[in-house]
């Protein structure tokens, strides 16, 4: 099971004090399906060597992390986003690792959050 710092329960709270438990279920399905989308065309592009195209993965993956209150993925992101607008390819690769850990947990934390909340 993830550690719970890793996530908090704020941006979930928040999501449903703005539209209910169905906007927050609809959420948290889109954020599991494109946190892995993301993370390929990161993965694409750092292959590519697009520094771009990895900035801009990193800072789409980044901001729905922060959404959903997954933490250390949304501050790994941060990281990486920064390296690759600096083009420094062997931070990035360095940081590649624990990315892709974060993904996994984030994307495990919010599979289990809709088997809780859903029949």
């Amino acid at each position: 099971m993830p550690n719970r710092e890793s996530f908090t329960d704020f941006a979930i709270q928040n999501i449903r004090r703005i539209g209910g438990e169905k906007l927050v279920l609809e959420i948290v399905r889109i954020f599991i399906r494109q946190a892995g989308q993301k993370w390929d065309e990161l993965n694409r592009a750092l292959d590519a060597r697009d520094f771009s195209g990895v900035e801009r993965a990193a800072h789409s993956l980044k901001s729905s992390a922060a959404n959903v209150g997954a933490l250390a993925l949304s501050a790994i992101c941060a990281r990486v986003e920064e390296a690759a607008n600096q083009s420094d390819q062997s931070t990035i690769i360095a940081k590649k690792a624990q990315l892709q850990k974060e993904t996994d947990k984030a994307i495990e934390h919010f599979t289990e959050y809709l088997k809780g909340k859903t029949p």
